[in-house]
């Protein structure tokens, strides 16, 4: 009989410890998928918003003195110096491009002005890698 019950409570910890390690992979899942970041498999998403400012040489309290900064294309080059990808930024200055896992290099063609490029990145499989971008428009 105690055979019987340690075997039966020995399967009870081993059915336990499998629906666990199941549950944490499909939590995982789940996770990447309600922070959104669709991607292919083996790849990963770099993502982030570009803004612009100051637009006005005045600043106000609970104004915002930036705004996104729509049309602008970012260029992802890699450790070659390779273009691997170019993007533009939406209406509200996002922009995301899905990438295989490595070390990149962020650049903007001439004519804006930012201290935050060029910038490295490192993209991680099935990882989100966030940067945002601010130029400089001068105004003082």
């Amino acid at each position: 009989m105690r055979i019987i019950q340690h075997g039966f409570s020995t399967l009870v910890v081993t059915l336990v410890a499998i629906i666990s390690v199941v549950g944490c992979a499909q939590s995982s899942s789940t996770d990447i998928e309600t922070r959104g970041i669709n991607m292919e498999a083996g790849k990963g998403k770099l993502s982030g918003k570009v803004t612009r400012g100051p637009i006005s040489p005045i600043e106000r309290e609970g104004i915002s003195s930036e705004e996104p900064a729509s049309g602008i294309k970012l260029v992802i080059v890699n450790r070659e110096g390779q273009e691997i990808e170019s993007v533009v930024t939406d209406n509200e200055g996002k922009y995301n491009a899905i990438l295989p896992p490595g070390s990149y290099r962020i650049e903007m063609p001439a004519g804006d002005r930012t201290r935050d490029l060029p910038a490295a990145v490192i993209v991680a499989e099935n990882e989100e890698t966030h940067l945002d971008i601010r130029i400089d428009t001068g105004i003082r």
